[in-house]
């Protein structure tokens, strides 16, 4: 499953939809223990050139498992992702993000 049509914004409802899907095998892979997107697309205003922001946390060291993990869900969702790790964020950033940040 992956967003077909990449002349269009990625929509919030479809990203969720998809990494909904790929939940199980992110934590059997990766050890994803929560997913959850922000930014344009949670707020409604990507573009066709916009990228998803997947905010994740783990329950295993990922070290450069995270390239991997990135690529996968690049490949998966059709568009360039950002990855923000839970545990890397300052307590600033979450509060730039946190009310538009959605759980999958």
């Amino acid at each position: 499953m992956s967003i077909e049509n990449t002349s269009t914004a990625p929509a919030l409802d479809r990203v969720i939809s998809i990494l909904h899907t790929l939940k199980p095998y992110l934590y059997e892979r990766w050890g994803v223990t929560e997913l959850a997107v922000f930014g344009s697309v949670a707020r409604g205003e990507a573009g066709i050139e916009s990228d998803v922001d997947i905010l994740f946390d783990y329950d295993r060291p990922l070290g450069l498992e995270l390239v991997a993990l990135a690529d996968f869900l690049e490949e998966k969702l059709g568009c360039d992702v950002d990855l923000l790790s839970k545990k890397a964020v300052r307590p600033r950033t979450w509060d730039f993000i946190k009310d538009e940040v959605r759980y999958v």
